[in-house]
């Protein structure tokens, strides 16, 4: 099926061949599609759609998504169709939103998505509140998912997700570094001497540390890359572990921890962190164990996620400091360097 670029192309007709293609449709057909309001997050356009069956058909979701990329905000890519089409059914239960249809155009780059719709049961818990402690737990549990089914997997940066090279890594620290002198500056009345002497030590020793990790050759798999709180879809219910996540477009070859430390040390605030760190990090290396992974130690997995907190304060200097969104990126800047600190990641820059 080819991509569509506007949500009035998806008719009763279009929306039961697309279906029956993909096996999900069975008997019956679509009798109705109705638009019942859409967002605009910044790199595209979201569509609800409510949508009616014969009464012969199997159950479906009467409410999908269909996710437009702007053209102007995204690059042309099928990495997100490659995601839906191909990884997330191998995960089982996947930790992803449904997905009834994805298709990309080759000729102009454009594609679309149409996925459930979960906002009856789901929503993204609003920054800058912390997870409930069973979502926290739902988001790693679904992060162990998806990097203990493909861990080590030869398929990994070969056949999909990109492999962050040491030269491309050596390049972006070289542009960070070149940032640096601006960004302490700005920062001068703010920043204590000992938060000041560690990004320059950080900055002398990175990132040739991330590339020895990453070259290492073993314990690596597929990360999502960009686990912010928003990319997590919570229960309405506190109590409930049920979480999805969104947004694969930065998916690529790592080691998994990174997913879990990029959350919890840049996006919570420090004593919700400190409150929930130990445990859900053992909680993530416990559930890696239960779904097959072997001969990667709890000490191992801490020290992989110490190495992301140091990643992480270098990418604090690469985030724009325009005044006007100080209240998201002041606040990464604060945590992040808490983190750094409460986990003595001075002592692997030794």
């Amino acid at each position: 099926m080819n991509s569509v670029s506007d949500a009035d192309q998806v008719t009763p007709g279009w929306l039961t061949d697309v279906l029956r293609t993909h096996g999900s449709l069975h008997r019956g057909s679509v009798t109705g599609v109705h638009i019942v309001g859409s967002f605009e997050p910044p790199p595209s356009l979201m569509t609800r759609l409510e949508v009616t069956y014969s009464a012969d058909s199997p159950g479906l979701p009467s409410r999908l998504l269909l996710k437009i990329p702007k053209a102007e905000r995204l690059p042309a890519s099928n990495r997100e169709v490659v995601f839906y089409r191909d990884i997330a059914p191998a995960m089982d239960p996947s930790p992803a939103v449904r997905c009834l249809d994805a298709a990309y155009d080759a000729d102009t780059g454009a594609y679309h998505l149409l996925i459930e719709d979960t906002s009856e049961t789901r929503r993204a818990m609003p920054w800058p509140c912390p997870f409930y402690r069973a979502h926290a737990e739902g988001a790693i549990d679904a992060l162990a998912k998806l990097h203990a089914t493909y861990w080590d997997d030869p398929r990994v940066g070969v056949e999909f997700g990109d492999v962050l090279t040491p030269e491309h890594i050596r390049v972006e620290w070289a542009t960070r570094s070149e940032q640096l002198p601006d960004f302490l500056g700005r920062l001068a009345d703010w920043i204590t001497p000992e938060w000041r002497s560690a990004y320059e030590r950080v900055f002398d020793v990175f990132p040739e540390p991330l590339i020895d990790r990453i070259e290492s050759g073993g314990h690596l798999t597929l990360i999502h890359g960009d686990t912010h709180a928003a990319n997590f879809l919570v229960p309405h219910d506190p109590n409930s572990r049920d979480v999805r996540i969104i947004d694969w477009m930065t998916y690529h070859r790592s080691f998994g921890v990174r997913d879990v430390a990029y959350l919890m040390t840049k996006w919570w605030r420090p004593r919700v962190r400190r409150m929930m760190e130990r445990d859900l990090v053992e909680r993530y290396h416990a559930r890696l164990v239960e779904h097959g992974v072997s001969e990667y130690d709890l000490d191992t997995c801490w020290r992989d996620y110490r190495l992301t907190v140091i990643e992480t304060v270098l990418h604090t200097v690469a985030i724009p400091i325009p005044w006007d969104i100080a209240w998201l990126w002041y606040p990464a800047f604060e945590q992040t360097m808490s983190a750094f600190e409460d986990l003595d990641c001075m002592a692997l820059l030794a």
